[in-house]
């Protein structure tokens, strides 16, 4: 960068490539006493400042958003296009980390699916990421749930391979829900290993009333996802964001 003729270089102060840097933010992000955004924002903040733009105002949540219209069109051709009811709900459960985090186990994850409750015939849909789809597939063989038109079960659990554009999947899951082990948008919940820094660290960009967070309890051990509670997990889920009208 400095051979490139690049004047201003700003970089967090964390790392030895803090040296190529002549601008340097202090943040001590090892403590995790804010969320992974609000460190990042805090690097803009200071560019922003930098160039005399300080009092630019932040947008707010939700961040991606894409016209109705679109939305609609995408989520039909989603929905024909894997043999789903279009006026089901679509629940998409990510059980990939990309192996940066503690996980759940396929058995888990099934129980999962099967606990969640909802008002009106829901769709579960396992979506993975590269190089997650045999973990994917691990998940879905675990969904052992019938085939029914049930108001209270999944009626199908089936696995969405990593081909889906951002537009399609975001668009497809709305009015749908999402679960997962890391940070995922929109209306997610997330599963964390117990400490508490985790969940504060890494918890979703979303606003605060679409997010949920699930941590082993306090007497487990830091990173023994086998203690969480998940059919209290999916009780919670269903309630606050199945149930709605």
């Amino acid at each position: 960068m400095l051979a490139a003729g690049i004047r201003y270089r700003l970089a967090p102060a964390t790392r030895i490539a803090q040296l190529f840097y002549n601008k340097r933010l202090q943040q001590r992000r090892s403590l995790s006493a804010r969320p992974e955004s609000e460190y990042n924002l805090d690097v803009a903040r200071r560019l922003l400042a930098d160039i005399g733009l300080a009092n630019v105002v932040p947008p707010a949540p939700p961040f991606l958003q894409f016209p109705p219209a679109e939305v609609a069109s995408l989520r039909t051709a989603f929905c024909q296009g894997r043999g789903i009811d279009p006026g089901d709900r679509l629940v998409f459960v990510h059980p990939g980390s990309g192996g940066s985090a503690s996980n759940l186990s396929p058995n888990q994850y099934a129980m999962l699916v099967h606990e969640l409750h909802s008002r009106r015939p829901h769709t579960v849909v396992i979506t993975a990421g590269p190089g997650e789809e045999n973990g994917a597939g691990r998940v879905a063989a675990c969904c052992t749930v019938a085939h029914t038109r049930s108001t209270t079960r999944p009626r199908d659990s089936r696995v969405l391979p990593n081909t889906s554009s951002l537009p399609m999947l975001s668009s497809a899951a709305r009015p749908g829900r999402c679960t997962s082990p890391g940070t995922r948008p929109p209306d997610s919940r997330v599963l964390h290993p117990s400490a508490l820094s985790h969940a504060l660290r890494w918890q979703t960009l979303n606003s605060t009333d679409r997010r949920l967070a699930f941590s082993p309890p306090e007497n487990a051990a830091p990173e023994d996802m086998s203690m969480v509670n998940v059919a209290g997990a999916a009780k919670i889920i269903s309630r606050t964001f199945l149930n709605d009208l």
